[in-house]
Protein backbone atom coordinates (compact mmCIF):
# COMPACT_ATOMS: atom_id res chain seq x y z
CA UNK A 1 0.00 0.00 0.00
CA UNK A 2 1.66 3.27 -0.84
CA UNK A 3 1.86 6.26 1.44
CA UNK A 4 -0.91 7.77 0.37
CA UNK A 5 -3.14 5.41 0.38
CA UNK A 6 -1.96 4.28 3.67
CA UNK A 7 -2.31 7.92 5.23
CA UNK A 8 -5.75 8.40 4.11
CA UNK A 9 -7.25 4.61 5.44
CA UNK A 10 -5.40 6.21 8.76
CA UNK A 11 -8.17 9.18 8.26
CA UNK A 12 -11.06 7.00 7.14
CA UNK A 13 -10.27 5.19 10.35
CA UNK A 14 -10.21 7.74 12.42
CA UNK A 15 -13.65 9.65 10.79
CA UNK A 16 -15.43 6.57 10.98
CA UNK A 17 -14.51 5.95 15.05
CA UNK A 18 -15.78 9.46 15.65
CA UNK A 19 -19.00 9.46 13.61
CA UNK A 20 -20.10 5.69 15.03
CA UNK A 21 -19.26 7.10 18.53
CA UNK A 22 -21.21 10.65 17.84
CA UNK A 23 -24.27 7.93 16.56
CA UNK A 24 -24.23 6.43 20.17
CA UNK A 25 -23.58 9.64 21.83
CA UNK A 26 -26.28 11.51 19.84
CA UNK A 27 -28.50 8.69 20.90
CA UNK A 28 -28.28 8.77 24.40
CA UNK A 29 -27.49 12.42 24.20
CA UNK A 30 -24.13 12.18 25.96
CA UNK A 31 -20.92 13.86 26.39
CA UNK A 32 -18.85 12.00 29.01
CA UNK A 33 -16.73 9.82 26.41
CA UNK A 34 -16.20 12.67 23.90
CA UNK A 35 -12.58 13.46 25.13
CA UNK A 36 -11.90 10.15 25.85
CA UNK A 37 -12.44 8.84 22.05
CA UNK A 38 -10.41 11.64 20.69
CA UNK A 39 -7.20 10.30 22.66
CA UNK A 40 -7.91 6.64 21.97
CA UNK A 41 -7.98 7.87 18.41
CA UNK A 42 -4.80 9.34 19.03
CA UNK A 43 -3.34 6.09 20.37
CA UNK A 44 -5.19 3.94 18.14
CA UNK A 45 -3.70 5.90 15.13
CA UNK A 46 0.25 6.31 16.49
CA UNK A 47 -0.20 1.98 16.79
CA UNK A 48 -1.49 1.40 13.54
CA UNK A 49 0.89 3.63 11.38
CA UNK A 50 3.67 1.83 13.46
CA UNK A 51 2.21 -1.82 12.51
CA UNK A 52 2.55 -0.87 8.61
CA UNK A 53 6.20 -1.29 9.02
CA UNK A 54 8.40 -4.24 9.57
CA UNK A 55 9.21 -4.37 13.39
CA UNK A 56 12.33 -5.05 12.61
CA UNK A 57 12.61 -1.84 10.65
CA UNK A 58 11.57 0.62 13.38
CA UNK A 59 13.60 3.26 14.56
CA UNK A 60 14.31 4.34 17.70
CA UNK A 61 13.12 8.05 16.64
CA UNK A 62 10.46 6.61 15.91
CA UNK A 63 9.34 4.42 19.03
CA UNK A 64 10.11 7.35 21.15
CA UNK A 65 7.98 9.47 19.32
CA UNK A 66 4.64 6.86 19.33
CA UNK A 67 5.59 6.02 22.83
CA UNK A 68 5.29 9.95 23.64
CA UNK A 69 1.99 10.21 21.75
CA UNK A 70 0.76 7.02 23.88
CA UNK A 71 2.17 8.82 27.05
CA UNK A 72 0.20 11.81 26.15
CA UNK A 73 -2.63 10.53 24.60
CA UNK A 74 -2.59 8.56 28.11
CA UNK A 75 -2.44 10.78 30.30
CA UNK A 76 -4.83 13.70 28.67
CA UNK A 77 -7.61 11.08 28.05
CA UNK A 78 -7.78 9.66 31.39
CA UNK A 79 -7.64 12.99 33.14
CA UNK A 80 -10.54 14.28 30.52
CA UNK A 81 -12.71 11.68 31.56
CA UNK A 82 -12.16 11.24 35.07
CA UNK A 83 -13.27 15.23 35.34
CA UNK A 84 -16.56 14.79 33.15
CA UNK A 85 -17.26 11.69 34.99
CA UNK A 86 -16.54 13.98 38.51
CA UNK A 87 -18.71 16.92 37.26
CA UNK A 88 -21.21 14.71 35.67
CA UNK A 89 -21.37 16.79 32.55
CA UNK A 90 -19.39 18.77 29.81
CA UNK A 91 -21.22 22.12 29.87
CA UNK A 92 -19.67 22.54 26.15
CA UNK A 93 -21.89 20.72 25.51
CA UNK A 94 -25.23 21.91 26.86
CA UNK A 95 -26.87 23.55 24.02
CA UNK A 96 -25.60 20.80 21.03
CA UNK A 97 -25.69 17.39 22.49
CA UNK A 98 -29.83 17.32 21.88
CA UNK A 99 -29.49 18.64 18.34
CA UNK A 100 -27.62 15.57 16.41
CA UNK A 101 -26.45 17.85 13.51
CA UNK A 102 -24.59 20.51 15.73
CA UNK A 103 -23.54 17.33 17.82
CA UNK A 104 -21.82 15.61 14.70
CA UNK A 105 -19.95 18.87 13.80
CA UNK A 106 -18.02 18.91 17.17
CA UNK A 107 -17.27 15.06 16.43
CA UNK A 108 -16.28 15.88 12.84
CA UNK A 109 -13.58 18.88 14.21
CA UNK A 110 -12.31 16.08 17.02
CA UNK A 111 -12.10 14.08 13.89
CA UNK A 112 -10.12 16.28 11.86
CA UNK A 113 -7.94 17.54 14.91
CA UNK A 114 -6.70 14.37 15.74
CA UNK A 115 -5.89 13.64 11.62
CA UNK A 116 -4.25 16.86 11.51
CA UNK A 117 -1.96 17.40 14.84
CA UNK A 118 -0.95 13.28 14.76
CA UNK A 119 -0.12 13.92 10.99
CA UNK A 120 3.65 14.48 11.82
CA UNK A 121 3.39 11.30 13.69
CA UNK A 122 1.92 9.50 10.72
CA UNK A 123 4.04 10.58 8.50
CA UNK A 124 7.17 9.55 10.44
CA UNK A 125 5.68 6.37 11.04
CA UNK A 126 5.28 5.63 6.90
CA UNK A 127 8.88 5.18 6.36
CA UNK A 128 12.04 3.40 8.03
CA UNK A 129 14.47 5.14 6.81
CA UNK A 130 16.16 8.54 8.54
CA UNK A 131 18.98 9.77 9.72
CA UNK A 132 20.59 9.17 13.35
CA UNK A 133 19.09 10.30 16.39
CA UNK A 134 20.74 13.54 17.17
CA UNK A 135 20.48 16.70 19.04
CA UNK A 136 17.49 18.22 17.03
CA UNK A 137 15.93 14.99 18.64
CA UNK A 138 17.23 15.30 21.74
CA UNK A 139 16.20 19.08 21.96
CA UNK A 140 12.47 18.12 20.82
CA UNK A 141 11.93 15.36 23.35
CA UNK A 142 13.26 17.61 26.10
CA UNK A 143 11.07 20.43 24.72
CA UNK A 144 7.80 17.90 24.71
CA UNK A 145 8.55 16.58 28.03
CA UNK A 146 8.64 20.18 29.65
CA UNK A 147 5.16 20.52 27.87
CA UNK A 148 3.75 17.25 28.98
CA UNK A 149 5.12 18.10 32.63
CA UNK A 150 3.64 21.45 32.40
CA UNK A 151 0.48 20.11 31.23
CA UNK A 152 0.27 17.60 33.37
CA UNK A 153 0.71 20.82 36.52
CA UNK A 154 -1.82 22.81 35.17
CA UNK A 155 -4.73 20.10 34.56
CA UNK A 156 -3.55 19.18 38.69
CA UNK A 157 -4.19 22.68 39.43
CA UNK A 158 -6.94 23.11 37.77
CA UNK A 159 -8.60 19.90 39.41
CA UNK A 160 -8.02 21.00 42.56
Amino acid sequence: MGQSAGLLKLGAIDMGIQWSLWAVASYYQTEKFYDLAGSSTFALLSVLSLKSLNPALLTPRQKVQTCMVLAWAARLGSFLFHRVMHAGLDSRFDKVKANPSKFLLYWTVQGLWVYITLFPTLLLNRDSRGPPIGLRDYLGWSLWLTGFLLEAFADYQKSR
